[in-house]
């Protein structure tokens, strides 16, 4: 975990989002991160030197391409001191087209996505 006084990562459970079933199957630590310059609301540190940066916007998005520019300004802001590489998410209230989630490199999960098989 990264802690330095310009930032924190805290811990939460996130069980329910079953992140084996997308496809993680490494040992993590979820959490936020924040400084004066950025705003992130998901970092997810993994063992296999893999880090995800993630954003979650609940209500309707009106431009999918200045979100897919907001989250890869916080990519590059987001201080990756080991070289890990980075992995985008976006956490949607509805995933949008499958045209637009395939060409973004960008994993692209909706509501209906978070909550499959739950239950």
């Amino acid at each position: 975990m990264i802690h330095n006084d310009k930032s924190k990562l805290d811990k939460f459970n996130y069980d329910k989002f079953k992140l084996d079933r997308i496809g993680v199957t490494a040992a993590f630590e979820i959490g936020e991160y924040w400084d004066k310059h950025v705003q992130i609301d998901l970092v997810g540190l993994r063992d296999d030197h893999w880090t995800d940066i993630g954003e979650c916007k609940w209500r309707i998005v009106r431009s999918h391409s200045n979100l897919l520019k907001d989250l890869e300004k916080k990519v590059r802001a987001y201080p990756n001191i080991g070289g890990a590489t980075s992995g985008k998410r976006l956490f949607l209230r509805k995933k949008p087209s499958a045209r637009l989630t395939e060409a973004s490199g960008v994993a692209w999960y909706g509501l209906e996505d978070l909550y499959e098989g739950s239950g």
